[in-house]
């Protein structure tokens, strides 16, 4: 199940991404999409989010 999957099985996303969603309150996939970017971005600072693959890609 997509929440399930974790933040760091997402081509782009490390050790320092995955920390910075995670202290933001995103700790998985399905959080990573119910968010979305705009909410991403004003609670973690990262800027690019254009670099994270969806699966399959």
């Amino acid at each position: 199940m997509v929440e399930d999957l974790r933040l760091d099985s997402l081509e782009g996303v490390g050790p320092v991404t995955t920390r910075k969603l995670s202290d933001a309150g995103v700790h998985n996939v399905m959080d990573l999409i119910v968010r979305g970017p705009v909410e991403i971005k004003s609670k973690t600072l990262i800027t690019r989010l254009d670099h994270i693959k969806p699966f399959g890609v």
